[in-house]
C-alpha cells in the first residue's frame, strides 16, 4: 500500500515533477450541463460482425503489420506504427496495441526480441522508452513538454504478460521483473495520498501518446486506468513465477488506487469518467470505455458507462470510430505552452483545429474498447459499431483518423489491430 509520507517518495520525483498535493486534492466535480443525449436506434442482433468480416479484418490487421516490420540493430525485428508515413520509428505503445489486438501476427520469439530491444533502454531514472527512432538511430521517452510522458511503464507491463501468455516463456518475465518494477514505481509521476498519476499544473506535459497534444493537468485518467491495469499484471506475473510476496505487493498498489479513482474522476451528470482534474475536467469517452471494459469499475458503474455511452451513440461515433471527448475538442492543448518545452520533436506547429486528430477526429483505435463498453447493456450497439467500422475500413480504407473531408495516416496498424479487441463479445 502507498505511504501517506510524502518524504517516502523517491525523491527524484519530487524534484524533477514537483508534485503539488494540495492541487491534487481539488478533485473536479460534475462541471458540464447534462446533455440530454437519446441513445442511437439499435441494430438487430442478427447483424454481429460475421466470420467473414472478423475474417477481412485480421487478414488485413496481419498485413499491415507484416508491411510495418522494420529492422533494428543487431538483426531485431521492430513494427513501425504504419508501413509508410511520418511515423519511421519503433513506438513502444503501438507495439503493445499490436500485440494485444493481432497476436496471430506475431512469431512471439521475434516480439521478445523486439520489446527487449526496448526494454533494455529504460533510462537511468526508470522512464521506459516512448519510440526508437530508425533513421537517426536515438531513442526518445518524451513528446511535448519538459518530462517523459506517463504510458511507458504500464505498456512494457503489458507486453511483457502479452508475451508470457502467448510463448509461455517465464523466463522473459524474469530476466525483466525488476526493471519493471522499477519503471513502475520511477519511470512515472504518481501522487504517493491516492496512487494516481499527476501531471503536475506547472509542468505540463505528454501523458498518454495518443493524447500527446493534449493539455491536462491534475489526475490524469486515461495514464491511471492503465497504471492499474499493468499493476495487476504485474500481480499476474508474480504469481506465474511463484513470487507470493511481490504478487500481493502488486494486488494492493493495484486495490489503492482503484479506492481513488472514481471519487477523483466520476461526472454524475454524463455518468462517465473525466479525463482530468484540473485542465480537461470532460467526460473523456476513451477513458470511460477502457476503464469499463477492462475491469478497473464495479459492474454496476460499468453499466452506467455503457449506457451513457449509448446514450452519446451518434455524437461520438463516426461510421464506427470515435473521438476522444464527449464535447466536441479538448478545452486545453498542449501547443500553447511551448516556453515550458525541453525537447520536441517540433511535431506540432500550431493548435489543431476543431474536428482534426486528437481534438475531435473519430479513431478506431478505441473501437474496441467501446464495442466492449457496450456490449455490457446493447449486444446490438456494440455490433453496430464493429460492423460500420469494418465496412468504412473496405470502403475508405483504414486511417490513424477521421471526420468530414478528413483523414491522417493511411494503414495505421491499431486502427486495424484495436476493433479485434471486440471478438470476445460474440464468442460462445
Amino acid at each position: 500500500m502507498l505511504s501517506h509520507s510524502i518524504t517516502q517518495w523517491p525523491a527524484h520525483a519530487l524534484s524533477r515533477r514537483s508534485l503539488l498535493l494540495g492541487a491534487a486534492g481539488a478533485v473536479a466535480g460534475s462541471f458540464f450541463p447534462a446533455f440530454g443525449l437519446s441513445a442511437a436506434s439499435p441494430a438487430p442482433e442478427d447483424d454481429a460482425p460475421s466470420s467473414a468480416d472478423w475474417d477481412w479484418l485480421l487478414n488485413k490487421a496481419k498485413s499491415l503489420i507484416a508491411a510495418s516490420r522494420v529492422n533494428l540493430p543487431g538483426g531485431i525485428s521492430g513494427w513501425k506504427p504504419a508501413p509508410e508515413g511520418t511515423y519511421a520509428g519503433f513506438w513502444l505503445r503501438d507495439f503493445v496495441y499490436m500485440l494485444l489486438g493481432c497476436p496471430e501476427a506475431f512469431d512471439w520469439d521475434e516480439a521478445a526480441a523486439g520489446l527487449q530491444f526496448l526494454l533494455d533502454r529504460q533510462s537511468p531514472d526508470g522512464v521506459m522508452p516512448s519510440y526508437y527512432a530508425v533513421a537517426s538511430d536515438k531513442i526518445e521517452y518524451r513528446c511535448i513538454g519538459a518530462n517523459p510522458e506517463e504510458d511507458g511503464a504500464p505498456f512494457a507491463v503489458l507486453g511483457t504478460k502479452a508475451i508470457h501468455e502467448h510463448s509461455g516463456n517465464d523466463l522473459f518475465f524474469a530476466k525483466n521483473a525488476a526493471r519493471l518494477e522499477r519503471a513502475m514505481t520511477e519511470g512515472v509521476t504518481r501522487c504517493p495520498i491516492t496512487g494516481l498519476i499527476w501531471i503536475n499544473p506547472l509542468e505540463p506535459h505528454s501523458g498518454y501518446g495518443f493524447h500527446d497534444t493534449v493539455d491536462k493537468r491534475g489526475y490524469d485518467l486515461f495514464c491511471s486506468v492503465l497504471w492499474w491495469e499493468a499493476a495487476r499484471a504485474m500481480t499476474f506475473l508474480f504469481e506465474a513465477v511463484g513470487n507470493e510476496n511481490r504478487k500481493q505487493h502488486w494486488n494492493a498498489q493495484a486495490e489503492w488506487l482503484q479506492l481513488h479513482l472514481l471519487k477523483a474522476f466520476w461526472n454524475k451528470q454524463t455518468e462517465l469518467l473525466n479525463a482530468a482534474t484540473i485542465y480537461c475536467v470532460q467526460s473523456d469517452i476513451w477513458g470511460s470505455a477502457y476503464a469499463a471494459m477492462i475491469g478497473l469499475l464495479d459492474p454496476a458503474t460499468a453499466d452506467k458507462i455503457s449506457r451513457s455511452l449509448a446514450r452519446a451513440y451518434d455524437v461520438i461515433v463516426r461510421h464506427g470510430q470515435v473521438r476522444q471527448t464527449l464535447d466536441p475538442g479538448w478545452t486545453h492543448m498542449l501547443t500553447g505552452v511551448r516556453d515550458y518545452r525541453s525537447s520536441t520533436r517540433g511535431r506540432i506547429a500550431g493548435i489543431r483545429p476543431a474536428g482534426q486528430y486528437q481534438n475531435g477526429a473519430y479513431w478506431a483505435t478505441a473501437s474496441g474498447w467501446v464495442a466492449r463498453a457496450l456490449a455490457r447493456t446493447d449486444r446490438a450497439m456494440a455490433a453496430r459499431l464493429i460492423r460500420d467500422c469494418i465496412r468504412d475500413f473496405q470502403a475508405h480504407g483504414i486511417y490513424e483518423c477521421i471526420n468530414v473531408d478528413y483523414t491522417k495516416a493511411k494503414d495505421y496498424v491499431a486502427s486495424a489491430a484495436n476493433p479485434l479487441l471486440a471478438r470476445p463479445i460474440w464468442k460462445t
